[in-house]
C-alpha cells in the first residue's frame, strides 16, 4: 500500500495531489503547472505569474536542473501555504524571489526566501522573518531583507542574459 508522498499525503489511491499540480516529491517534474489564482486567493498576481514562468523555464546558467526543480517546488509550496499571509504582511516580490544575477546559488546575503526552500519548508511567518524547518529537522530563521542594488534580479529574469558579465 502506498503511504503517500510525505509532503501532503497524496497518493494514486487518494486521487493525487490536492492542488492538481506536482508540488510534492511524488512527481519527477514540476512541469505540470502551478496552482491558478482562483485556488490561491490573496496571492499577488505577480507572484503567480513569476512562478508560472519559472515552472516553464529550463534551469538558468549557474543553477543545476535539480536545484532549479527544488526552487520551483519550494516556491509553489510557499505560495500555496503562505502566499496570502506573506502578502498581507507586506512581503514583496524581491523579498521572496531575488537572487544574485551573476551568482544565484552562491550569494545569499540579500537573496529572497525562495532561494532557501529547495529542501526546507516554512513553518511560520511574520512581517520580518520566516521560520524554516530544514531537511534534517533543524529550525532556522530567515530575516527579510529587500535587495538594494541592481545585482539582484527575480528568479524568472535569470534566463534573460543575467549571467553574462
Amino acid at each position: 500500500m502506498d503511504e503517500g508522498c510525505g509532503y501532503c499525503g497524496c497518493s494514486p489511491e487518494t486521487g493525487g495531489h490536492p492542488y492538481g499540480v506536482a508540488v510534492c516529491d511524488r512527481s519527477p517534474s514540476i512541469a505540470g503547472g502551478v496552482p491558478d489564482h482562483a485556488r490561491m486567493p490573496g496571492v499577488p498576481e505577480a507572484w503567480l505569474t513569476g512562478l508560472a514562468l519559472m515552472s516553464r523555464m529550463a534551469a538558468p546558467a549557474g543553477i543545476t536542473p535539480a536545484d532549479w526543480e527544488g526552487l520551483v517546488a519550494g516556491a509553489t509550496r510557499l505560495l500555496v501555504e503562505w502566499g496570502a499571509q506573506l502578502a498581507l504582511l507586506g512581503w514583496t516580490t524581491l523579498d521572496l524571489f531575488a537572487v544574485h544575477r551573476f551568482r544565484p546559488m552562491n550569494r545569499n546575503d540579500q537573496a529572497g526566501l525562495v532561494r532557501f526552500l529547495g529542501q526546507d519548508d516554512v513553518r511560520a511567518v511574520t512581517a520580518t522573518t520566516a521560520t524554516l524547518r530544514t531537511w534534517s529537522g533543524a529550525t532556522q530563521t530567515f530575516h527579510r531583507r529587500t535587495p538594494m542594488n541592481t545585482d539582484w534580479v527575480l528568479m524568472w529574469e535569470l534566463g534573460n542574459g543575467s549571467l553574462q558579465a
